[in-house]
């Protein structure tokens, strides 16, 4: 009896031992949460199926995003029209280090085919720098008044938020975000 008593201690103490200890994979996870602007200031938005946004947020301050982007044909859902995007992202901070992202979009257009809002959802894939082995997800959603034309729009900002592991400089304190008016 004494034998069974020992092994089931020794497995609730490694079972509480690997909750409480931070994975050799990347750690806990940290709040992720900021904004992306659309288009971004002082750069093209799409060039050459790449899509430009610039980027603030709690794990490094500013960013410039680009990613490959590739579209989906639009299609009709009563009196709209779905996009579908796909991009492959890469979030550069002014110390050089990168976040890598997966992302699927989905944009709505009226029958006009203006911007009546978008919907965002990502996955963490790695990193460079203080985000080398990075994992997480982020996710995003904006609705628009009036809707918009994406070839005149004003820059907007669209919040973002999610987790990321806590690797490398993740697990200092959070920079400031600035606001978003």
């Amino acid at each position: 009896m004494q034998k069974i008593t020992r092994l089931s201690l020794l497995g609730l103490a490694l079972a509480a031992l690997a909750v409480t200890t931070p994975s050799a994979l990347g750690g806990d996870m940290k709040p992720y949460r900021g904004w992306v602007m659309f288009p971004p200031t002082g750069a093209p938005a799409f060039q050459d199926g790449v899509n430009i946004f610039e980027c603030w947020d709690n794990l490094g301050g500013r960013a410039i995003r680009v990613a490959q982007t590739t579209w989906d044909l639009p299609y009709p859902d009563g009196d709209t029209w779905i996009v579908t995007v796909h991009q492959q992202g890469t979030f550069t901070y002014a110390d050089g280090a990168q976040l890598l992202d997966d992302s699927t979009e989905t944009l709505v257009f009226d029958a006009t085919f203006q911007l009546l809002g978008l919907s965002m959802e990502g996955t963490i894939t790695g990193g460079t720098g203080r985000f080398e082995g990075a994992s997480g997800w982020v996710s995003g959603e904006m609705w628009f008044e009036e809707p918009i034309d994406l070839a005149t729009v004003e820059p907007f900002r669209a919040a973002i938020e999610g987790q990321v592991s806590t690797v490398g400089s993740l697990q200092r304190a959070e920079p400031a975000i600035p606001p978003t008016d």
